[in-house]
């Protein structure tokens, strides 16, 4: 197998396996459930953009009635990935303290998603393959910069918040995979970013390590939410063993 599908195989079975675990509590925390809808989202965002999905001509170009949908995956993947950032967000506005701040990040997201389909569908993504929309220039260009942009902001809020977190040395340990995770996604935009404006110097880096950083920030926040479950489970055991 080749351009890591083994390594993205290995990420699906590591985050399926703490989304079955953490849906086992779906109904009883309901804290628990905007970290576990974005993962559920993310992991098939970066399974879409798969090296070897971007680069294949799935759909004619004249699909179902002169619709055009070339470079579908890409776009539906974005999307997807973009979602997660807005549940991971809200997640972040959630341990802060600031649930008011909910609507506002919904509101944000939400018109950013719309933004990148009306730039996707102008541009020539739809009608003209390429391995990365963005390098079409024009329209797909600022499509991938508000896709790039919004997960950015996204990671790069859970990583200021695992940084500024005041809780005990153990407590913080069990933060660094969330921090990692988020580090990987904040580079891995930052690389998509700079491989438009530089794309002589940091294109090639992206088509080697671009994947490599989705698949590990999958693998950490999927480690995350397994600590963080279990970890949970912990304290609610010690506290009612507290109380008999």
């Amino acid at each position: 197998m080749s351009a890591g599908v083994v390594e993205y195989l290995l990420a699906c079975v590591v985050a399926l396996a703490t989304i079955a675990l953490r849906l086992t509590v779906w109904r009883t925390r309901h804290g628990s459930r905007p970290f576990t809808i974005a993962l559920s989202l993310l992991l098939p965002g970066i399974v879409l953009r798969h090296p070897l999905l971007l680069e294949r001509d799935w759909l004619p170009q004249d699909s179902f009635a002169g619709t055009y949908l070339t470079n579908f995956t890409d776009l539906v993947g974005d999307l997807l990935i973009v979602a997660a950032g807005a549940y991971l967000f809200t997640v972040v506005a959630r341990a802060w303290g600031r649930e008011d701040l909910r609507p506002w990040i919904v509101r944000v997201f939400t018109a950013g998603g719309m933004v990148m389909v009306v730039l996707w569908a102008v541009s020539d993504a739809p009608r003209t393959q390429t391995k990365y929309v963005g390098y079409l220039g024009g329209a797909a260009q600022v499509y991938s910069y508000v896709a790039a942009g919004l997960v950015l902001v996204a990671n790069l809020a859970v990583l200021l918040s695992v940084v500024a977190a005041r809780l005990p040395r153990g407590m913080r340990l069990s933060l660094i995979p969330l921090g990692l995770a988020a580090l990987l996604g904040v580079s891995e935009s930052l690389l998509r970013i700079g491989s438009h404006i530089a794309p002589g110097v940091l294109a090639a880096p992206r088509d080697i390590v671009g994947w490599q950083l989705s698949v590990a920030m999958i693998v950490l926040y999927a480690l995350s939410g397994l600590i963080g479950h279990i970890a949970y489970g912990r304290v609610v055991g010690e506290s009612e063993r507290a109380v008999r």
